[in-house]
């Protein structure tokens, strides 16, 4: 229920209540029974049947109307009889920032009785009911709006413009033209601003005033009010009503980062798509976008990863290649560079409240390094369920031969007539995950104190997979283990001196001078030979892998054409 206040009733003597309109966010349909009372603890003055759907503003009409009477207190609420635990009992709009204290009520009870006695406040926790009175009469308000909620900026930059947004609604008799408004930011003295709509803001229908600021407070929490001071010129009755929000106004917050895994696979003619979108983020998002590509569409690609078995395995979705956004939000097949940077626009946001920071050092292995990641906060965290997981990547991988059904269709510009298959080098192969991928127990605390800093040090972290150690990476993942959502992460280049290239270069690789021996065993084709590199073909003629002197290929059982400096070898492979 909601209490109409004292000013209210005085305002609207002599008005009907001609009908009132619920509203529910979700949950089943129901059959209520509205109210109207002069005491919450009393039998009703009036009440009737109706129904309400889920998921939208219902309105209902009242039988005979209810005259407001000046002096009296006024209630309107709805009961009615929970027989489903899905059936979310209450609509509320979870504005606690801009609820209005002493207006919202709510009861709950095993019989209608009972709940006379159990009315109380829960504004701070759920905001506003979702109740509407329909009002009509002679002698309503022209001026009457009611501020509802403040929009604020993600993050605004002390001295820099900002925008934020206030929405009301429009309780007066007549449409809304301008509005003058109100507002404080923090410390910062009132501000008074006025607004003019370009189209007319309709009796009953919600509007929204754009508002146009800056401070120099440098806070991560700016308490933010606005009231609407004068509709339309007059002075609107609602006037001492407020609005409230936060606005986050620092420089010392943490830069987030997006991870991306990708399903990828040199045997897939399809995956030049999401080669090219892995190649567009890293131009046009270096530092924020963080790829991973599994190479695992075939058990006999050669960057086959796996350590990532138990990734593909819960991630799987047919076929390839298709992409997760930090294992939260799934692309479909194909993610070229226009869908996957929208996918990546709708995740990622400048800030965080948590950072991590990751860093490699060497160890007596070449292939182990002792991996560390510090966590931070800017604001304290309690009862946290985080930890991290690390990956190892590898740039510059190859030259290997990747399908390309691209290179006479249309579909991905960048693969075509490049040929197919293309010989070229791979950014971001994955190499290694840790067991825990996660997550590992215990790696981060529950509780985190801004200003503090909270490292965990994975000695001997494997580079897996990884040919050349100087073009690996080191990615620690921060993950929520209640949703399994990757919050935030960072990478740190094993080479502190490596330069990237911007993207990967497609090119047949050179073969060397020097002669190379090519033989086939169980599965597998290999070169022996101090130097040079051989391609292999299947009997129809596809590349099917580019080897480098003393490397092995896997491969399906058959008859291969390699091809060595000087001379075509055939090997078969059971």
């Amino acid at each position: 229920a909601f209490q109409m206040t004292e000013s209210d009733v005085a305002q609207f003597d002599g008005c009907e209540v001609t009908g009132v309109s619920i509203g529910f966010g979700s949950g089943r349909n129901k059959d209520i029974k509205v109210f109207m009372t002069e005491d919450l603890a009393a039998e009703p003055f009036y009440s009737q049947a109706g129904r309400v759907r889920a998921s939208q503003w219902c309105d209902i009409p009242v039988t005979t109307p209810v005259k407001i009477e000046k002096g009296k207190p006024f209630y309107i609420g709805y009961v009615y009889f929970v027989d489903n635990m899905t059936s979310q009992p209450i609509g509320a709009d979870g504005n606690t920032a801009s609820f209005t204290p002493g207006a919202d009520w709510m009861a709950a009870a095993m019989d209608e009785d009972g709940l006379k006695e159990a009315w109380a406040q829960y504004g701070t926790q759920v905001g506003n009911v979702c109740i509407r009175a329909m009002v009509s009469g002679d002698n309503l308000s022209k001026s009457n709006c009611v501020p509802v909620a403040l929009g604020m900026p993600e993050l605004a930059t002390p001295g820099e413009p900002f925008d934020f947004t206030l929405s009301f609604t429009n309780a007066s008799s007549v449409a809304v033209s301008n509005l003058d408004i109100v507002y404080q930011l923090g410390t910062d003295a009132e501000q008074a601003v006025h607004y003019e709509f370009t189209e007319p803001v309709a009796t009953n229908d919600r509007g929204t005033a754009v508002i146009h600021a800056t401070t120099l407070q440098d806070e991560l929490e700016i308490p933010v009010w606005a009231r609407i001071d004068k509709v339309n010129g007059l002075p609107n009755d609602m006037a001492d009503r407020k609005a409230y929000g936060n606005l986050v106004c620092t420089t010392n917050l943490f830069e987030r980062k997006v991870v991306v895994e990708k399903f990828s696979g040199t045997s897939c003619g399809y995956c030049p798509r999401g080669i090219a979108g892995f190649d567009h983020m890293n131009d046009l998002y270096a530092g924020q976008f963080i790829g991973i590509s599994v190479q695992n569409y075939s058990a006999y690609d050669p960057m086959y990863c796996n350590y990532y078995n138990a990734w593909c395995n819960k991630f799987t979705a047919g076929g390839a290649p298709y992409c997760y956004i930090t294992r939260d939000n799934m692309l479909t097949k194909n993610p070229e560079k226009g869908s996957l940077e929208a996918a990546f626009k709708a995740e990622f946001s400048r800030t965080s409240n948590i950072g991590i920071k990751v860093s490699a050092k060497a160890t007596a292995n070449p292939m182990a390094y002792d991996a560390t990641a510090t966590v931070r906060v800017a604001r304290n965290v309690e009862n946290a369920d985080l930890s991290v997981a690390f990956v190892v990547t590898e740039d510059f991988v190859g030259p290997y031969a990747q399908q390309n059904y691209y290179n006479s269709t249309p579909g991905c510009p960048e693969f075509s007539g490049v040929g197919n298959p293309v010989v070229m080098r791979f950014n971001d192969v994955a190499r290694y995950i840790t067991t825990d991928w996660q997550g590992i127990a215990g790696s981060v605390p529950a509780n985190l104190t801004a200003g503090e800093e909270y490292s965990y040090t994975f000695d001997g972290l494997s580079l897996g997979n990884t040919g050349n150690p100087k073009n690996a990476n080191v990615i620690a993942l921060l993950i929520d283990n209640k949703t399994s959502k990757i919050v935030n992460a960072d990478r740190v280049h094993l080479d502190p001196n490596r330069v990237d290239e911007p993207t990967v270069g497609m090119a047949q690789p050179s073969l060397g001078s020097q002669k190379l021996t090519a033989t086939g065993g169980e599965g597998r084709i290999t070169v022996e030979s101090a130097e040079g590199s051989a391609l292999v073909f299947t009997s129809e003629g596809k590349l099917a892998a580019v080897l480098h002197a003393g490397e092995a290929a896997r491969v399906a059982a058959g008859t291969y054409i390699v091809k060595t400096p000087g001379e075509s070898q055939k090997v078969i492979v059971k």
